[in-house]
């Protein structure tokens, strides 16, 4: 077997490409540690080399006169010695014999391996690649691949499973030494590596590495030879093939049968264990998870099934009730949660079960074959997960040109909606001119911009809908479940074996939903007596099929919908007749007709009940307006609010914060600029209005702020920011301070 361990990070900034090498150089196990154990003596193990002829040139700079750079091995002795040539072997790496010293210098013989021009300079290169990452506190990357006792391989075998582990971790191409340490009971290799890429200087910290060199440590076992460990990742036999794959988790291959027990199913008797991990398991798991559970209703519990729980030992033991001659089994594997400690834990001191006789509605008989093979009930678990993996994987592939494509046509149908409106806004306003300039008569003018701001808005609507339809005319990505339902239609045998898992899942739903439906009748509340109806969407419904009538004497418009009668525009002025003024699809026309002609403050009249009326529309179907009537405007505010008890989503906040740049903007003008307050910053001037979740405050004529309420949420009621007031508001900690001030001569704006 093979382990992968990976070093720590030292987060101190004093990572040292030197030190590292140095230190598995010498193959010592502690760094700095220059007395060798009994037989070994202190050991400088760089080799005497020349650089590469073919240096890369983006290195030039950063190593100018490497080749003169003292090695380590001379600055630990203090001397010079001459170069000697580099063995080129593993496919042009740097070789792995030591350097000729004089005699008292030679030291124990440490096989190492680089990628970088010399291990003499691997040091100095690594750290100049490093360098031109500024950001890389710690570059070093240090690991580890240890065998177990009594397995050994060759060198090369050794540095091969280093090459694979670099790779596997996501350091392909990066510089690194490897040095095989032979000076313990096991055999093992040293791995530092650079994070920073020599050609991108990107720097790599490897996501999930343990996970990553674990795989790899199995696939180096199969590939040499030796004897697989326990991991993430185990080596499994299926169909005939051996597989690498996560070591199981389900809860059932946690606990191996007993050898009696696997001995009586293999002649078809059922053992006590696999009796007590069915049903009865079951039961008790489902007790467990009650609130409060006692010894009692356990005992109860697997009293149904003809068992008994009782010490043994130091723990526990599940009895047969009705034969007493047959070994028990351990509790903890019937279940992990029924070992003694967490049984205590959660139920108390033991308390034994009752001398009550209770009648079972199941009981262990040896004789009966059993349900299920757990071997095989976890081998075939095991691989249809295998096959369903398989299945997401080439689901995630196939979909991924579908994204793409998606995301550009989504991206371009922006673009055209965005440019449709400003064409229709355009036209709009250069008939608006045309009409001004036009010589006719006034009443006819009137006539002709109320059935401009008719035809802008029902474009506008129009314009809406079309996006819908071509939205969603665009393809979407399949649903993974319908795509699995196609390639099962299709016979693909893992999809085939996937609906069947969603079929199962389904009917377990669809239990729950009805055990909770009979719940919820015994529970006080309110039904329909019907289906409840969808509603349709007014908006478009009405603006579309609005026609109209011009009175050419006084230029005054009569609107209807669907025929009916509908709004009157006498320019200046809409108003409503008769059913109208009740009818929701007539308010949101005439709405949408007002806010193209006057803007989004409006002034309603009439009587309170159609103002409110008004008010309950424009709140309905989120239009961007408001009315001059407080009370009515107040109204409108309470109904797009969020319910007591609900926290504003954020589609709430997002609809608040456009109502209130446009309420600041009918203060401050187009040009004007709204900005968002920052911690520091103070803005003083009057709070101007207010919507569902904001606060605006003019600053300046030429400036707003806009404040969230929940800032001032911590306020005493009496003390929060409320239209008409003059304050100096900042922000601390996320939460709003309001100080009032004198009405100021001119705005004093931001202030640090």
């Amino acid at each position: 077997m093979a382990v992968f361990r990976v070093f720590g990070k030292r987060n101190d900034g004093r990572s040292s490409f030197a030190k590292l090498v140095s230190y598995v150089a010498r193959g010592d196990e502690k760094e700095g540690h220059t007395k060798g154990r009994e037989g070994h003596k202190p050991t400088a193990p760089l080799i005497d080399s020349a650089l590469y002829e073919d240096m890369p040139p983006h290195l030039y700079g950063e190593l100018v006169s490497l080749s003169d750079a003292p090695t380590l091995g001379d600055a630990e002795h203090g001397q010079e010695r001459p170069a000697k040539a580099a063995e080129k072997t593993l496919g042009g790496m740097q070789s792995l014999s030591m350097g000729k010293r004089p005699q008292a210098q030679q030291a124990a013989r440490v096989p190492m391996e680089t990628n970088c021009l010399d291990i003499d300079t691997a040091a100095h290169e690594m750290r100049a690649v490093a360098a031109m990452n500024g950001r890389v506190k710690d570059p070093v990357y240090h690991c580890m691949v240890s065998l177990p006792t009594g397995e050994k391989l060759p060198e090369a075998a050794m540095f091969e499973i280093a090459r694979e582990t670099i790779k596997s971790i996501g350091f392909e191409g990066h510089q690194y030494v490897a040095a095989i340490h032979d000076d313990t009971n096991h055999q093992h290799i040293h791995i530092g590596v650079n994070r920073v890429h020599p050609e991108t200087y990107k720097a790599v910290y490897p996501d999930r590495d343990h996970y990553k060199g674990a795989y790899c440590m199995r696939a180096m076992e199969l590939r040499f030879g030796l004897s697989h460990d326990k991991g993430a990742y185990a080596v499994f036999e299926r169909d005939g093939k051996t597989v690498i794959d996560w070591a199981s988790k389900d809860p059932n291959s946690k606990e191996k049968a007993p050898a009696k027990a696997r001995d009586m199913e293999v002649h078809g008797r059922e053992s006590l264990f696999s009796y007590a991990r069915a049903e009865p398991r079951k039961a008790v798991v489902e007790l467990l998870k009650s609130n409060a559970p006692t010894w009692a209703e356990l005992h109860q519990v697997m009293g149904r099934y003809g068992l008994e729980l009782r010490t043994k030992g130091q723990g526990f033991a599940v009895y047969d009730k009705a034969n007493q001659e047959q070994t028990p089994i351990k509790a903890s594997d019937m279940h992990e949660a029924m070992s003694k400690a967490r049984l205590e834990k959660a139920l108390g001191p033991f308390e034994p079960a009752p001398q009550i006789e209770q009648q079972a509605e199941q009981t262990y008989n040896p004789e009966r074959a059993p349900k299920r093979d757990p071997a095989k009930r976890v081998q075939r678990a095991e691989e249809r997960a295998d096959q369903r993996r398989q299945l997401r994987e080439l689901y995630d592939e196939g979909k991924k040109p579908v994204v793409q494509e998606t995301a550009k046509q989504v991206q371009a149908l922006k673009e055209s909606i965005a440019q449709r409106a400003k064409d229709i806004t355009t036209s709009a306003q250069a008939e608006r001119k045309a009409i001004y300039a036009a010589d006719k008569a006034p009443a006819i003018k009137k006539a002709m911009l109320s059935v401009l701001a008719a035809e802008t808005a029902k474009q506008r609507a129009e314009l809406r809908a079309a996006a819908k339809r071509e939205r969603a005319a665009i393809p979407k990505v399949q649903p993974f479940r319908e795509w699995v339902a196609d390639q099962a239609e299709a016979g693909h045998p893992a999809a085939i074996s996937q609906v069947r898992g969603y079929l199962y899942a389904d009917k377990r739903k669809l239990q729950k939903w009805k055990q909770a439906d009979e719940l919820r009748a015994t529970m006080p509340g309110i039904k329909g007596p019907g289906p409840v109806d969808m509603e349709q969407d007014g908006q478009l419904w009405g603006i579309a099929s609005m026609t109209y009538q011009v009175n050419r004497q006084t230029g005054d418009v009569r609107y209807q919908i669907a025929g009916r009668e509908a709004f009157t525009d006498y320019g200046k002025r809409l108003t409503f007749d008769g059913q109208a003024s009740t009818n929701e699809a007539a308010i949101l026309a005439g709405l949408q007709v007002a806010q193209a002609k006057f803007g989004q403050a409006l002034e309603l009249t009439g009587t309170d009940e159609f103002k409110r009326r008004v008010a309950e529309v424009a709140a309905k179907q989120g239009l961007r307006v408001t009315f001059t009537d407080p009370a009515i405007e107040q109204y409108r505010q309470q109904l797009t609010r969020p319910q007591p008890g609900r926290a504003a989503t954020a589609e709430d906040m997002a609809r608040s914060k456009r109502e209130a740049d446009q309420l600041a903007r009918q203060h401050i003008g187009q040009a004007g600029k709204i900005q968002v307050l920052t911690e520091g910053a103070t803005a003083r001037g009057e709070i101007i209005g207010e919507t569902a979740q904001h606060l605006v405050q003019r600053v300046s004529p030429t400036l707003a702020v806009t404040h969230e309420k929940a800032r001032f949420a911590h306020l005493p009621a009496g003390q929060r920011p409320k239209p008409g007031q003059h304050l100096a508001i900042s922000y601390a900690d996320s939460k709003g301070k309001a100080v009032p001030i004198q009405p100021p001569a001119r705005g004093k704006g931001l202030t640090r």
